[in-house]
């Protein structure tokens, strides 16, 4: 039965055609709905978020000081992004990240400027993004996948990461930022505006992109 021999990822199946003698190829691609994975993911992600904000808190002079609003905003930020991050997003642009991602991880970080695995397309992004790719498929090889399968929903939820990650380090951000030329109250309500904004949460949970590192850093600068 052709279906048990088929694996999560990429299946090749090479065969002769008799009309003509040829041979040729075909890639099989098999879903994998794998929650264990994506769950361990989301509470990586929110014990991230949990420790970041208690060390804000235990850091504050005192109690009264405590950002006692800021703990549920990061937890609500994370929720709502975890909870699309599986969408399959703009796929194309999903693909190229994954595939600089898993060669980045398989040739190193110079080497993949020249060659990319399965015809991937080279990267024109500057070596800081590369990097940070990089580091999501040594994650991907070490943890998920040790050769690099391309379409495991994981691999797909792991590149969303970093952008992620970078949203609910504004949402800190900005609470602290205000805060400090504001007010506390004004500190919430900037610090939640950044959680549900719907632009930033598509952007890095949906569609997958990368622009919040660069605004991120920008802001932090």
């Amino acid at each position: 039965d052709l279906g048990n021999l088929l694996q999560p990822g990429d299946n090749t199946l090479v065969f002769s055609i008799r009309d003509n003698g040829g041979e040729g190829g075909v890639n099989f691609a098999v879903s994998m709905t794998d929650p264990m994975r994506v769950l361990i993911v989301c509470l990586i992600t929110l014990a991230v978020a949990w420790v970041g904000t208690r060390l804000s808190i235990l850091s504050s002079r005192n109690a009264k000081d405590a950002p006692v609003w800021l703990v549920p905003t990061v937890i609500l930020a994370a929720a709502l992004r975890l909870a699309l991050v599986t969408h399959p997003g703009f796929g194309y642009d999903i693909g190229i990240n994954q595939g600089w991602a898993r060669s980045a991880a398989k040739f190193g970080l110079g080497p993949s400027y020249s060659q990319q695995l399965d015809g991937n397309m080279l990267p024109n992004y500057p070596p800081l993004s590369i990097m940070i790719f990089g580091g999501v498929g040594h994650v991907y090889k070490e943890t998920v996948s040790p050769t690099l399968e391309r379409n495991l929903p994981v691999f797909r939820v792991l590149i969303k990461m970093p952008a992620i990650l970078m949203d609910l380090a504004l949402v800190v951000f900005f609470w602290w930022f205000v805060r400090k030329m504001k007010s506390e109250k004004a500190a919430n309500v900037a610090a939640l505006a950044v959680a549900v904004h719907p632009i930033l949460i598509h952007n890095s949970a949906v569609w997958g992109q990368t622009d919040v590192l660069y605004a991120g850093a920008m802001c932090f600068a």
